[in-house]
């Protein structure tokens, strides 16, 4: 990450295989930051069944969530879109665990969805929140 640059995109992907077995995407913060939006995008097809639970895993294996009043998120051809402005510190992670509810037999589907996280490192975690 350039210190010249203010804010920084993160996009965390995944193929979602069929069958209920959960996953997880990451992405190690090297600096301390504010996390200022969330998007979530599934495709169509997904009919509700690809689950994606975001969150901070800090330190002493403690989460935080990141959307407040949403525990799972899910959806179908949408583009889901979520203000936020959570402190992360250097060293914690942004997760995106995923799970595909399709049933594991010649009727389900891979899915494939991503989660856009938007950095703002100015001030970091000491920014001043209203």
């Amino acid at each position: 990450m350039d210190k010249r640059i203010n804010r920084e995109p993160v996009r965390l992907s995944a193929t979602t295989p069929k069958g209920g077995e959960i996953g997880f995407e990451s992405y190690k913060v090297e600096q301390d930051a504010t996390i200022e939006s969330i998007t979530v995008r599934f495709y169509k097809g997904a009919e509700l069944l690809v689950e994606v639970l975001p969150y901070i895993a800090g330190f002493q294996e403690r989460r935080r969530k990141l959307i407040d009043g949403a525990d799972i998120i899910k959806g179908d051809d949408d583009e889901l879109k979520f203000k936020t402005s959570m402190p992360v510190l250097k060293g914690e992670s942004i997760v995106m665990q995923y799970q595909n509810n399709e049933p594991n037999d010649t009727t389900g589907y891979d899915h494939y969805v991503w989660m856009d996280i938007e950095l703002d490192y100015m001030g970091g975690e000491e920014r001043v929140v209203l």
